[in-house]
């Protein structure tokens, strides 16, 4: 279940970094909100970012792997619970940037 649900987390990450890509071509820096991700846009690049998210993703999966190891069957269950919520805020960034870019 785990792998499940951070596949599908790690698309909406995926998602979100295309449609703020889409947001920057059509209105410029002013479409991302958070400060980190416009201070290493513009200082590392869209690759960059892309590189930085697939190292963050395969480090917390190698994490989250060796926590679940070490865990009994409830705290997996949090954990679960935990990146599960993750990926419903995920998901809901993509689909409001998504809509919000139709209606642009």
């Amino acid at each position: 279940m785990f792998q499940r649900i951070f596949a599908l987390t790690c698309a909406a990450i995926s998602l979100d970094l295309l449609t703020t890509y889409v947001g920057f071509l059509r209105v410029g820096p002013r479409f991302e909100q958070n400060g980190i991700a416009l201070y290493l846009i513009e200082h590392v690049g869209w690759l960059g970012v892309g590189a930085l998210s697939i190292v963050a993703c395969a480090f917390c999966f190698a994490s989250f792997k060796l926590v679940y190891w070490n865990l009994s069957l409830r705290w997996s269950l949090w954990l679960n619970a935990v990146v599960a919520i993750v990926c419903m805020f995920r998901w809901s960034v993509v689909i409001t940037d998504f809509v919000w870019l139709i209606r642009r």
